[in-house]
């Protein structure tokens, strides 16, 4: 995941990969709402925060048009976009929340896989294409990441595949 300091967003922000590089994106509700084909890389990417390279130029751009925390199933406060390429070894993605208040972004500086209370972005990878398992991984707006495996029925989720 690629994470843009400069940028952050209000809202929790929940994406469906249905399936691996090179497959099909899907958003929404049931992850089956639209489909579209994810474009391979055209150039290198650096991980530095700033999305630069031709290679996102061609990538998958989706605007995001839900939120699903606080609301559920709400139109965002602020408008993001979700940026999807891949190469060889690696799904690329990237955000870009656009917030026209940033003093009142929330987002603290702590140990990793603990971003509650903070704004963040993420996605889920249904590598399964069950809808009932999936990979997940999320950032605040300071870099702070987030990462589990979801599956239906566990108490919280079944989150944390780090311990």
């Amino acid at each position: 995941m690629i994470f843009l300091p400069e940028l952050a967003m209000a809202v929790f922000l929940l994406v469906f990969l249905q399936a691996a590089a090179g497959g099909v994106f899907a958003q929404g509700e049931g992850a089956a709402t639209e489909a579209h084909a994810v474009p391979r890389a055209a150039s290198e990417v650096v991980v530095d925060g700033v999305v630069n390279e031709p290679a996102w130029q061609d990538a998958l751009i989706l605007e995001l048009e839900y939120e699903v925390r606080p609301g559920e199933n709400t139109k965002p406060p602020v408008r993001t976009t979700v940026h999807i390429t891949y190469d060889d070894r690696h799904v690329l993605v990237a955000f870009r929340a656009y917030d026209d208040e940033p003093a009142k972004i929330r987002a603290r500086y702590r140990d990793r896989d603990h971003i509650g209370g903070d704004d963040w972005v993420g996605i889920v990878l249904d590598t399964f294409n069950d809808e009932r398992r999936a990979y997940e991984f999320w950032v605040n707006p300071l870099g702070v990441q987030t990462d589990g495996i979801y599956s239906e029925g566990m108490v919280g989720g079944g989150r944390n595949f780090d311990e």
